[in-house]
């Protein structure tokens, strides 16, 4: 702790004159205090700087290394890219922070060929890493030796998308056998504007995972059913970490669905070139979920939802369904999104990627069987159904 209040107060003071440098007017282009400014990626809209202080980096360093035992002894490994928050933090941050090894290799390396990650976690003993739910996709469809070992691997971060169940259990059952403790595989939810994680599993926990009925969820609430939806919990707040799910600005009690507001050491100074320059205390994150057993669930974004008849749907539900029920698509990238026809109701496109080997002999039995998916969760047939080459979407 000594050692990270150091970092903050040297990089605070050092980067005063480094911003006064830079000015429009007299006016800096961002707080003396900025020690990172990282761009969003502008998936539902226009990136912007994130402004994250020293303090911010601190704190969040801090945060995630008391929970998910982290010492000089650990040894990470990473494939995620470097301008990624997950990435740079969790791969380079954590690790120099702790004095620890961390190894890693380029995304590009891992997509050529994903049977690296769990072979260099063997090779190397490495004690904890992280990745995305495509990753773990990926890694799932890979084969390998029976001298591999994931015994030492305490920690494997699940985060950065929308955590699939399906995809959590395709990894255990491949993970699993080869030594990897079913405790190891843990969900995380974080944003750049909150400098990483915000809510997490503890080390040694178990995911929590549990079926939630489909039409309350349209519906705007949780309900638990035991044939319902299944959904992966992202844990629960880290220490000094406050979630709150609201409706604008009205708070809304545990089980309902509204948007992630967050609180902490961690949220972001602002936005470069907000003309409001005070420092933000509550963060609107633009997504949505809910609380149930003090564990956070994410829903999904905000600027995606899907509203049909004054139902919400969740373009991750309707993505989600189609895999499991169609193998053909089981291991597919695909895209569930709305528009507006000419009568202006809403109306729902799907389009899914097709493996280079696949063969569709009629495909009007896919399509008829995906349109049927839809419309069992949404009440609302496909306006338009598109399947596409791999590497398209």
């Amino acid at each position: 702790s000594s050692l990270l209040s150091d970092l903050a107060e040297v990089t605070d003071n050092s980067f005063t004159s480094v911003s006064s440098s830079y000015s429009v007017d007299s006016k800096p282009l961002y707080p003396p205090t900025t020690a990172v400014i990282q761009f969003s990626s502008g998936s539902t809209g226009t990136p912007k700087g994130v402004l994250i202080t020293a303090s911010n980096i601190a704190a969040s360093l801090d945060l995630m290394s008391g929970i998910w035992n982290i010492s000089a002894l650990s040894r990470f490994y990473s494939w995620l890219p470097l301008y990624h928050d997950l990435g740079f933090i969790f791969g380079i941050l954590l690790p120099l922070i702790n004095g620890c090894c961390s190894y890693i290799i380029s995304s590009a390396d891992f997509a050529k060929k994903p049977s690296v990650w769990m072979t260099h976690l063997s090779s190397l003993s490495i004690s904890h890493t992280a990745g995305s739910t495509s990753g773990y996709a990926m890694a799932s469809l890979q084969n390998y030796p029976d001298s591999i070992s994931l015994r030492t691997c305490e920690y494997c971060m699940i985060a950065a998308e929308h955590i699939s169940s399906t995809v959590v259990s395709k990894f255990l059952a491949i993970a699993c056998p080869l030594g990897l403790p079913s405790t190891s595989l843990s969900a995380a939810y974080g944003l750049a504007e909150s400098t990483l994680a915000v809510t997490g599993d503890r080390i040694a926990d178990s995911l929590y995972t549990l079926a939630f009925d489909q039409s309350s969820l349209n519906a705007g609430r949780a309900e638990p059913s035991s044939n319902g939806r299944t959904l992966v919990s992202s844990g629960y707040p880290l220490p000094d970490m406050r979630i709150s799910i609201r409706d604008n600005q009205f708070l809304l009690p545990p089980g309902a669905i509204g948007e992630v507001v967050i609180e902490g050491p961690t949220v972001m100074y602002g936005y470069l070139g907000d003309s409001d320059s005070s420092q933000l205390t509550e963060l609107y994150s633009g997504d949505l979920g809910f609380i149930f057993n003090d564990h956070l669930f994410i829903t999904g974004r905000k600027k995606e939802l899907i509203i049909i008849n004054g139902k919400n749907i969740y373009p991750e539900d309707l993505e989600s369904a189609v895999k499991f029920e169609l193998d053909l698509l089981s291991n597919s990238t695909s895209v569930c999104f709305s528009i507006k026809k000419d009568d202006f109701l809403d109306a729902i496109v799907f389009v899914a990627e097709l493996d280079r080997h696949a063969t569709v002999s009629d495909p009007s039995k896919v399509f008829d069987k995906i349109n049927q998916v839809i419309i069992d969760l949404s009440d609302r047939g496909c306006f338009d159904i598109v399947l596409v080459q791999r590497a398209q979407i």
